[in-house]
């Protein structure tokens, strides 16, 4: 079970999304289901990241907030269903990555986190859902835990990893 304390400061740093534009997605070939979201205020890079594969921003910039989904699984819905989720292609012009491509401009109007499971949704002001569902619960025997997380949220000063059983960990944030 998580301290009610940590969850508390989790919820109140997610809420600080709202209104927040989004202006990096990082997924396609080659990364499986991850996405890596980026939110808030460009920050420099302490140093480039290497990569031919990564635009100039990427290399040189982190948001002030950013959203890492790992191991769990993840959908995007619109107003009539379903349009992606971790289980499709990733190949970049296809439908996960092109889904994902339509967040970046849009600014998010709402977020919640399930306090149980802390399953998380994002609304985005294009009326765009991302759901992310912590299923991360088993251990294989030949992995080691601290390799599986369901998702990783860093704020400016912070970063909250939630883990196998949708464990909270928190960690000073290193840029």
């Amino acid at each position: 079970m998580n301290d009610r304390r940590l969850l508390r400061e989790l919820e109140l740093e997610l809420q600080k999304l709202v209104d927040k534009e989004c202006w990096m997605m990082s997924a396609g070939e080659g990364t499986g289901s991850r996405v890596g979201l980026d939110f808030g205020r460009k920050i420099p890079r302490k140093r480039p990241l290497p990569g031919i594969h990564l635009s100039e921003e990427k290399r040189n910039f982190i948001g002030e907030y950013w959203l890492f989904i790992s191991d769990c699984a993840w959908r995007i819905d619109s107003e009539t269903g379903p349009v992606c989720s971790w289980c499709d292609g990733n190949a970049n012009d296809g439908p996960m990555v092109q889904t994902l491509r339509r967040l970046i401009g849009s600014r998010i109007t709402s977020v919640s986190i399930s306090p149980c499971a802390l399953d998380l949704s994002i609304i985005f002001n294009n009326l765009l859902q991302l759901k992310l569902f912590c299923d991360q619960v088993n251990i294989p025997t030949n992995v080691d835990p601290e390799d599986i997380d369901n998702y990783i949220f860093t704020t400016p000063e912070s970063l909250y990893v939630i883990g196998v059983r949708s464990a909270i960990q928190k960690r000073d944030r290193d840029r």
